[in-house]
């Protein structure tokens, strides 16, 4: 019996590869070229593989996604307080500028920004992954509120819907490349606004 002949590249490289390049220049900007030249896919492979330029955009939202929810879920398991992993992660966001020159912000709120009218399969992908981050800092809340840093007074569900919203605000901000004391305020009032909200 004949095998199928093997594959010569690793999809979660080619992938990976597909999402840092939307990722830096938005859907629009990144042409079929562009892709061939990251991956180094051929056409037919590109399009065998992944279907479409559009459904290799849908795949990149879904690994970025993945990648980086398991990336958080492992830091708040390893933090020794959710207040901690609230505090840390909105501080890491904050500082993007220190790491890099030019900011890219997030992947998603790239995403339905660029997205919000056009397509409502993709507008649905992206709200659906921002559910699940709005899962994980609600756990994160939750172990604040058990811990004492976190009044609960509030719904965890609904605190945990204000914090993403207040991160796509901050992510914004970075992006447009607000002074470093600007997002350090602004990472203060978040961070009180979650101990006095009522």
């Amino acid at each position: 019996m004949m095998l199928g002949r093997p594959r010569e590249f690793d999809i979660d490289i080619a992938l990976d590869q597909a999402m840092e390049l939307f990722w830096t220049q938005g859907y629009e900007s990144t042409s079929l070229h562009n892709l061939l030249a990251a991956t180094g896919l051929s056409k037919s492979s590109l399009y065998k593989v992944f279907g479409s330029k559009q459904k290799l955009f849908e795949m990149s939202i879904d690994y970025y996604s993945e990648k980086l929810h398991a990336s958080m879920k492992k830091g708040l398991e390893a933090k020794n307080s959710g207040w901690a992993f609230i505090n840390d992660i909105l501080l890491y966001i904050a500082h993007e500028g220190d790491r890099t020159p030019e900011p890219r912000g997030c992947l998603l709120i790239n995403s339905i920004n660029e997205w919000r009218v056009r397509d409502l399969e993709i507008k649905k992908l992206v709200i659906d992954r921002f559910s699940t981050f709005e899962d994980l800092f609600e756990q994160a809340i939750i172990r604040a509120q058990s811990e004492g840093d976190i009044p609960q007074d509030n719904s965890s569900q609904e605190l945990a819907a204000f914090l993403v919203c207040n991160i796509a605000g901050l992510r914004s901000s970075v992006k447009s490349g607000a002074s470093k004391e600007k997002l350090d305020a602004i990472v203060r009032f978040i961070l009180s606004s979650l101990k006095t909200l009522k």
